[in-house]
């Protein structure tokens, strides 16, 4: 069966580096699913899952931070902000840090100040991160309520 190269990197360490099946990916466009062959892509990221299937039939999970992706002859290279794989996910750590965002959010803070824009920032990043982790972790687990 045919398979493309991935490289997962971030400014800190390469996350993946091989060859799978498939990749789904979280963009600023929507989700879509890189396969042999796709078409040359390029892509800004957003706060959600990359999913691989490899060629052994195993699937991992990680979460990104936005960041690029570029996809051409069959090798998908994602350039990610900040990225975590599913199984190192601090499911505490992320529900507390949703809550302390949302405590900052509902204060009568001016929504263009910076506190503001980082607490948003916050809340996306740890929901991003309890979605992956609970859904990659148990198959029957909810996903979290809407960042709204």
């Amino acid at each position: 069966m045919k398979s493309l190269t991935l490289s997962l990197v971030t400014p800190e360490r390469t996350l993946f580096s091989g060859s799978v099946l498939e990749a789904t990916l979280s963009t600023e466009a929507g989700e879509v699913t890189i396969l042999p062959d796709h078409v040359p892509y390029i892509a800004t990221l957003k706060p959600g899952e990359i999913f691989v299937r490899k060629e052994d039939g195993s699937e991992e999970s990680f979460v990104v931070f936005g960041g690029f992706v570029e996809f051409h002859a069959n090798a998908l290279t994602v350039l990610a902000d900040a990225a975590e794989r599913a199984d190192e996910i601090d499911v505490e750590n992320a529900e507390k840090a949703i809550a302390r965002a949302r405590e900052i959010r509902e204060q009568k803070v001016d929504p263009q100040s910076e506190e503001y824009l980082a607490a948003i920032a916050l809340l996306e990043r740890s929901w991003a991160r309890l979605s992956v982790a609970k859904k990659r972790r148990s198959h029957t687990a909810s996903a979290p309520e809407s960042i709204s």
